[in-house]
């Protein structure tokens, strides 16, 4: 007699779809009969090539082969294809500073591709925690997280950084009292730290308004405010008085004549 031994029949599973960097397990329920061996093709992505259910990851779409045996020697294929999507590019935007107080946009141009969903954490500090772009206003300095998930479920995350500048020092000097018709230098020892821009008000009387120390020469009492803006644009204001006195009236009295040898008072 022959006899023709049935080849067993193998099941590869179900096409699958995962993200880069994800996994998925591939194979049949079952991928053959009991008592048959497995033989995966390619093998390098596969946490076993000689079982029926193993571990894919692949990098790049991927068509799997499995050949089973059974007892008989005799054998079957199948093929499964795991599909893999690219992550999504994400955006967080470049580093920010701001001032006390400010606030700022954050996020890329664009934070992601047309489509996807964001997530931005922490949210507390942020106008919304779902936008491309929101507006962050930290009192500390802050890094913020965008979790991006496109339109396949895949996802990426990216970071932002908004630091808080510190508020300049701004010293208007102290108060001086001058004589009308004299000057004197206002501004403190420094007026302001290095590499600040300054704007006195009012620049009447002054012989620069846009100095650190500028001479002040006013015909009345004068109260003068100095705006300091540092070289990151942060700003604050002092000011002080120039207290005019009005200088005394002399009268030396009305002209007089007297013969010679008599004195007039």
């Amino acid at each position: 007699d022959v006899i023709v031994n049935q080849n067993p029949i193998a099941d590869a599973g179900a096409d699958q779809t995962i993200c880069d960097g994800f996994s998925a397990t591939i194979g049949g329920s079952p991928t053959g009969p009991s008592g048959v061996t497995f033989s995966w093709s390619p093998t390098a992505s596969l946490s076993s090539a000689t079982i029926g259910n193993p571990i894919a990851t692949p990098t790049a779409t991927t068509t799997y082969t499995v050949t089973i045996t059974d007892g008989n020697g005799c054998t079957s294929t199948d093929q499964v294809e795991v599909t893999v999507n690219p992550s999504p590019i994400v955006d967080a935007g470049p580093d920010q500073s701001i001032c006390p107080g400010g606030s700022i946009a954050i996020g890329g141009s664009p934070t992601a591709a047309a489509g996807a969903t964001f997530s931005w954490s922490p949210a507390t500090s942020l106008s919304s925690s779902t936008a491309a772009n929101p507006i962050a206003t930290p009192t500390i300095n802050t890094t913020y997280t965008v979790t991006v998930t496109d339109v396949n479920g895949c996802t990426s995350t990216d970071d932002v950084t908004v630091t808080i500048n510190a508020i300049p020092t701004a010293d208007a000097g102290l108060d001086q009292t001058i004589c009308n018709g004299s000057s004197v230098t206002i501004g403190g020892a420094p007026t302001g730290p290095t590499g600040a821009t300054y704007l006195w008000s009012p620049a009447t009387g002054l012989s620069n308004a846009s100095i650190a120390n500028p001479i002040a020469n006013p015909t009345i009492t004068t109260q003068y405010t100095v705006l300091v803006t540092s070289g990151v644009g942060c700003t604050s204001t002092d000011i002080m008085d120039v207290i005019v006195n009005q200088n005394p009236i002399a009268d030396a009295g009305a002209d007089q004549t007297i013969c010679d040898g008599f004195s007039a008072t």
